[in-house]
């Protein structure tokens, strides 16, 4: 998607700064506002944090919705919620593995084989490529303390020459 609004805002970089922050934090656009779920968010606080001004959002808005495919996309937006930042608190462990981009399918299954294999609990699972890197990042949220060897057998030597885990 952001190779998408890269192509289509080449010419005006400040809205594309706009349309990427609202895509990448899930905020919506409706009716010449723009929310978060069903709140709105006022347009003189969202330019503070974007670092630009009122006239771009407002004309960053009626770019989107004047752009049928945009419009379709981004009136549906909503934030993702993620335990990453609260994980630590709970006393949980995040499991982040960087994939190389044609091994995504692959680590996926393996990953999901080896905490199944460990008995290990997974409370959510999501990927991104936001930027068009040319990786993938697997975020797992658990209850229990990873059981490192598990990255270390023998067995699993081509998940390890693929996948780098951080915990």
């Amino acid at each position: 998607m952001m190779l998408i609004l890269e192509a289509y805002f080449k010419n005006y970089p400040a809205r594309r700064k706009v349309a990427e922050f609202l895509f990448e934090n899930g905020l919506s656009v409706k009716n010449g506002k723009i929310y978060i779920k069903n709140v709105e968010v006022p347009i003189s606080e969202l330019a503070r944090a974007i670092g630009v001004n009122r006239k771009i959002i407002y004309h960053t808005i009626e770019y989107i919705e004047k752009t049928y495919p945009f419009k379709l996309v981004f009136e549906r937006l909503n934030p993702l919620p993620s335990l990453i930042d609260v994980a630590p608190l709970m006393g949980w462990e995040v499991l982040e593995i960087d994939v190389e981009k044609d091994q995504y399918q692959m680590a996926f299954s393996d990953v999901l084989r080896l905490l199944a294999e460990d008995n290990t609990p997974i409370m959510e699972v999501f990927g991104r490529n936001l930027r068009g890197r040319n990786k993938q990042d697997l975020h797992s949220h658990r209850w229990n303390a990873l059981n490192r060897d598990i990255w270390q057998n023998k067995d699993n030597q081509r998940l390890q020459e693929a996948h780098t885990p951080h915990t």
